[in-house]
Parts: C-alpha cells; structure tokens; sequence
C-alpha cells in the first residue's frame, strides 16, 4: 500500500516531464495546480507513518523486521566501506573530478570533504548495526537512550542545515530602514526595484558577504520579509508565482517602459501603483568602510520618498488602449500627466472629484467621495471576478485600468463606493474541510471495540 501510495505520489511531482499532468489539465480535473512538487508530501507523509509502524513492531519483538533492517544496514555499510576504502586511492580523486567537472584545488578540496563523508557514513552505518544487533541483548531503557544519542550524534552536525536558524536578536531587533517609513504603513506601498538586479555588480557584492547575506537580505527589507514589519510592495518579482495575470502584465509592461528608453519610467508606473517608496543600491565600498567591515550592520539600500502617490483618486483624463504593448508606447510618449487613466473600454474626459476617506480590511474597502460631475474613480487593487463593487449600494462593472489596476465610473454628488472579495470556491471549499475536521474528530473520539474482547469474533 505504501508502495503504491508513493509511486503516485512521485508520479504527480513530476509534473511535466509526465504526459499525465497535461492529460489532467486538458480534461479539467488540474487546472488550478501550481507546484506539482508538493504532491511528494504524499510519499513522504506515507513513509514515516509506515517508518514508525515498523519501528514499533521491532520494539515489540519482531525479529523479522530487526532481521531486515539489519540487512539494509549492512548492505549499505559494506558499499560505505568500499568507497571509502576506494577514496585512499587516486583513482576516486580523478573519478570524482571528472564526474563534476572539477578541477586544481577546489576539486581536491570537494574530493577530500566527499571522502570524509564517506568515512562517517561508514561509521555510522556499523554503528547503527551495532545497536540494532544489540536490541535483544541490552535492556530496553538502556538501548533506546543509545538509540537516543545515536540520532542526536547523527542529524547534530547537520541540524542547522536542515533547519536553519538565526540568533534572537535577528528577529527582536528592528531593521534601521524602517525609520524611513511613517508610523502608518497602510497607506502607502514600496517599489523595492533594487530586489530586480540580483546579478548586477552592487548585488553580487552585497550577497558575497559570508553569513551576513542573511543580515543583508533583513536590512535590506527584500521580499518577503517587508511583510512582517507591515509594509506593501509594488511592482515585485513574482517569487512564488501566485500573481495573477493583469499584475504580471504591469510588471512586464513597467520594464518594457524602461527599454523603450523614458529616463524616469519608474515615475508613472510608481504613480499608478500607490507606490511612494524606491529603493536603490547604495555603493558597496563606501557602504562597508562606513560599517568597518562589519556587514552584518550594513544598510544595502536607500529607500526614497518619491512623492506620496494616492491608492484610490479621480483621473483628469482617460486614454483608451486595445492591449498591453498600446498603454507601454503611450506612456512612453510622456504626453500624458500622472492621473490619467488608460483604460480597456470607451474614454471621455473625466469631471473632478475628490476622495474623502477610506478604510480597508483584508478583503474589503469603503471609500467616501465626491465628485463635481460624471467622473472615473481610479483603484490601485488588481482586478479580479471576485471583486464585487457597489456605488451606494448599487452594484457596478469595474473597467480593467492601467493594465494591471482597475476603475469606475461615478456621477455627480458624494457616494460611498464599497468593494468586496469574496470567492465562492473558497467559502464551498471552507465548508469541506471543517466537515472533513468533524468527521476526523469524531472518528477519533468514537470508541471502537476491541476484536479479541468480542467473543463472537473468529
């Protein structure tokens, strides 16, 4: 069974070097998998369940899976051992270099750190059969407290590799970057744009720097750490690949900006995103002698205030598009100022309004506004089928605006404009898993009679 389990499990993590995902995605059952990779979790959570049923029953006194994880061990010492025995010879060092392509003394050093690994996992294979020939001759306490230290003794060297970790004053202590921010963070949003140049001069230095790349990575509020400190970015790179379309449409469009040759093409593109923040490169070297050497206190970037761009607004003027390449070539015209709204859908010049207030929660916002005639209202929040919006109260169609943004139409007078998310799959999907949760905790809490208690059964 858990043979079976894993081998499906494997087979959905290859994702596309199988014709099996496709033929899932064409038929509709896989069109919203992302990372096929997470499907191993099934191998994995099969394993160690099956790993600890069998390590019980050993405990327990069955010889025969004692016997067999015996022979796995020494199976797998014996080919330790040859290799090892192998490494004190030349023609594992020439092997294992032109395996990898190594060469001069990196590769003797590769060679010598492969060779001591081999040398451990010789150790602790012998060991490991020593204590499992040992378990019927020892008293159990006894043995499970070298079982104990064996393992410690195992995963302690590489613990912190396995978990990395930092000292408490990486996560107690503020990044000083954050004083360049206003208290309240909600307002506004960060075009991290120095996170773009990862293979530029300045990024290969600063992320050169040893064990203080981590303390860069935090001083510097790379993405994703700007989250927990309570600030929004802007116009970022998709790590891990949950941005929707009409934001990965923007993105590419703000680049394209930059190579069709505008010199502040950061300016509008900032404008239309809420964006008020830029951070830049400082220069290394003079960065490090003002630390004196000391990187880990390093602050690899300015964050500068461009202008306090707003998240909600009324657009003095409006310019139809037909697609994404159309919005890049009219905002590299530079004919046009930074309110106007270039939109999928029929334009006309747009009457003044002004944006009162505003209150947001995670999936929803309220704006109060007022507008001097029939006006467009722009809203720097991806647009999505989910979105549902109401002027005082009276459902309205979004319009997809500055490709990756979306707008209103609003007429004369003060309106409360309501916005809502809300995605029905979710909320189906919520009700599943809590059944699912129920029936699991009952199942849990039901007694079940023992079989050897029922005298009824063979």
């Amino acid at each position: 069974f858990v043979l079976i389990l894993s081998l499906f499990s494997v087979l959905l993590a290859l994702g596309g070097h199988t014709p099996l995902l496709r033929l899932l995605y064409d038929a509709g059952i896989a069109t919203s998998i992302r990372y096929p990779e997470k499907f191993l979790m099934i191998a994995i959570f099969a394993i160690i369940i099956f790993t600890a049923k069998m390590f019980d029953r050993m405990l327990g006194g069955d010889d025969g899976v004692r016997d067999a994880a015996m022979g796995f061990v020494l199976a797998t010492t014996i080919v330790a051992v040859a290799i090892t025995l192998l490494g004190f010879t030349r023609w594992y060092a020439d092997a294992f270099m032109g395996l990898w392509g190594l060469q001069g003394a990196s590769g003797k050093k590769m060679v010598d750190i492969s060779h001591t690994g081999w040398m451990i996992a010789a150790a602790r294979g012998a060991t490991l059969f020593a204590l499992l020939w040992s378990l019927r001759r020892i008293k159990r306490p006894v043995w499970l407290v070298l079982m104990g230290a064996f393992l410690a003794a195992d995963l302690g060297p590489v613990v912190h590799q396995l978990n990395p970790r930092m000292p408490a004053a990486f996560f107690r202590e503020k990044p000083e970057a954050l004083r360049e921010f206003p208290e309240d963070r909600r307002q506004f949003r960060i075009f991290h744009e120095a996170d773009w140049y990862g293979q530029e001069a300045p990024a290969r230095k600063y992320f050169s720097t040893g064990d203080a790349v981590y303390w860069i990575v935090r001083n510097g509020l790379y993405p994703m750490t700007p989250a927990g400190h309570g600030l929004s970015m802007a116009i970022e790179r998709d790590y891990d690949k949950t941005a929707l379309l009409p934001t990965i449409d923007f993105t590419e469009s703000v680049w394209d900006v930059k190579r069709e040759g505008r010199e502040d093409w950061w300016r509008p593109m900032m404008a239309m995103s809420n964006a008020w923040y830029r951070a830049t490169y400082r220069p290394f070297d003079e960065e490090r002698k003002r630390v004196k050497g000391n990187m880990k206190v390093a602050q690899p970037l300015d964050f500068t205030l461009i202008e306090r761009f707003p998240r909600y607004y009324f657009a003095d003027a409006m310019v139809t598009v037909t697609d994404r390449r159309h919005f890049v070539k009219e905002v590299v015209s530079a004919k046009h100022g930074e309110r106007t709204a270039f939109v999928y859908g029929p334009s006309f010049q747009p009457a003044e309004g002004v944006v009162q207030q505003y209150q947001e929660t995670a999936n929803t916002a309220t704006i109060d506004i007022e507008a001097t005639g029939r006006s467009f209202l722009v809203m720097s929040v991806t647009p999505n089928k989910h979105w549902k919006i109401t002027v005082d109260g009276q459902p309205v169609q979004p319009i997809v605006t500055n490709v990756g943004y979306q707008g209103i139409e609003v007429p004369a007078g003060r309106h409360t404009v309501g916005m809502q998310y809300r995605n029905e799959l979710g909320v189906a999907g919520m009700k599943i898993s809590t059944t699912a949760l129920l029936l699991l905790l009952g199942a849990a809490v039901w007694p079940v009679k023992s079989a050897a208690a029922d005298p009824h059964c063979l």
